[in-house]
């Protein structure tokens, strides 16, 4: 079937607040708290945190303020915001969405359009010019990539480029990122996909599968790049090549589907042609949440009501999964409670269906019964997997500078789905996630 691209207003910021009573009452508090003891750690006398953890902490502060009622966390926000341009050029770092310059760079443009602050001399008015180029001229002169994941690798890159899409050069990154993708596709009878090279995994991966496998996690795997084709589609400059990627990954990423009741899992994290069914988690990194958000959020990128019905009907099944089914450990957006409560919540803004809601609900209620108050960033606490047991230990984040109070799997995560939860302003701050660029508040497709 053929992509007919929507030609109707672009998707209003506006969702229904989720969270009411004596929820929004505990939820409230906890952001407070969040954005009190990030308050702290950017205080003048503090060691400074890393441009990457302050550019998370302004998207924070900057979303906050309206669900607070308050706007001292704009005012910060703002002020982080000349920090780092003094120090941006300094500690450019990879060139990787996550830990890299250009999420450094994308973040900071998102805060700025928040506040509406573009005279700012800022990275997103001095130095995205500069980082435009140094990323084109990065994916333009390598043949191969080791990573073609949304984290570290080209659909990254495609993300980046795809939030500067108004600009030329941005285009042209795009371009050669459709370019390297198709150049090192495969073709198979169920559609298109990426192998992850065996040298990519981590030890644990690399001895089940020696010759590398099939990823199916939005983070690092094929369902990540759905919704930034969507988009490509969408933008334009992608043109009919990442229109028959994105076919193509669609049709591939859904002929992985298992049997729920036998597996427990619609999807697992990763593939070969001779491998079992396998269980996965619940989350946004991997597993069923977030192959049905991707498909949810490209579904309305593109206009398709057909991927909108399979988003919703693998996102009406995970609803199911709750406590012990879901795998879920702590509180974050990556692989956490908040990421499942802001999935959902976004599938109930689209569908108007309570289910849910009431799943949304579940795992905000899940998330601050995780809030331990006397320690790590407003209280919420890390939990770091040991590999390869599926054991592992809670870690209190009792020095609040490191990285995990971050967007990804900290505090900061947390506090900007609760804030979306209790406000219903979508600022589309989950860009990096690939969650809601296309997602039409308040209504579906059709």
């Amino acid at each position: 079937m053929a992509v007919e691209l929507r030609s109707d207003p672009p998707p209003s910021n506006q969702l229904q607040p989720l969270l009411h009573g004596e929820l929004a009452r505990e939820a409230r508090a906890a952001l407070r708290a969040i954005v009190r003891d990030v308050s702290a750690i950017v205080a003048p006398d503090r060691p400074r945190p890393s441009i990457h953890l302050l550019a998370d902490y302004a998207l924070l502060l900057a979303n906050a303020g309206s669900a607070l009622g308050t706007s001292e966390p704009v005012v910060l926000a703002d002020e982080i915001l000349d920090e780092i341009a003094e120090r941006f050029p300094e500690s450019a770092g990879r060139p990787e969405l996550f830990g890299g310059y250009p999420g450094v760079a994308m973040t900071v443009g998102q805060v700025e359009r928040l506040l509406g602050a573009m005279e700012h001399n800022s990275p997103a008015d001095d130095s995205c010019s500069a980082i435009d180029e140094a990323l084109l001229q990065f994916v333009m002169s390598r043949a191969s990539f080791e990573h073609y994941d949304l984290i570290s690798g080209l659909c990254g890159y495609g993300t980046y480029f795809l939030s500067r899409s108004s600009r030329r050069v941005a285009r042209r990154g795009v371009e050669q990122v459709i370019d390297r993708l198709a150049a090192h596709c495969e073709e198979t009878r169920h559609g298109i996909t990426w192998i992850t090279p065996a040298d990519s995994l981590p030890p644990w991966q690399r001895k089940e599968a020696p010759d590398g496998h099939y990823n199916l996690g939005v983070a690092h795997g094929v369902p990540g790049l759905i919704p930034m084709l969507a988009l490509a589609v969408a933008a334009g400059p992608g043109g009919s090549e990442a229109k028959r990627l994105l076919e193509g990954a669609v049709a591939w990423t859904l002929s992985q589907r298992q049997d729920l009741e036998a597996v427990g899992a619609l999807f697992p994290g990763w593939t070969l042609p001779e491998k079992e069914p396998s269980f996965s988690r619940l989350a946004w990194c991997y597993g069923d949440a977030g192959v049905g958000a991707a498909l949810l959020n490209a579904s309305q990128i593109v206009g398709r009501e057909d991927w909108q019905h399979q988003a919703l009907d693998i996102l009406r099944l995970g609803t199911r999964r709750a406590g012990d089914a879901a795998g879920v450990k702590d509180p974050s957006l990556c692989h956490g409670a908040a990421g499942l409560g802001h999935i959902f919540n976004l599938a109930f803004q689209v569908s108007a269906e309570s289910v849910f809601a009431s799943s949304a609900i579940y795992w905000f209620r899940k998330t601050l019964e995780m809030r331990r108050p006397a320690f790590g960033v407003g209280g919420f606490w890390y939990y770091e997997p040991m590999r390869p047991s599926a054991t592992g230990s809670w870690v209190p984040v009792e020095d609040p500078v490191i990285k995990k109070s971050n967007f990804l799997e900290g505090s900061v995560g947390v506090g900007l789905a609760l804030a979306t939860a209790l406000n219903g302003e979508c600022s589309r701050w989950d860009h990096r996630l690939l969650l809601s660029q296309g997602i039409r508040c308040g209504g579906n497709l059709a």
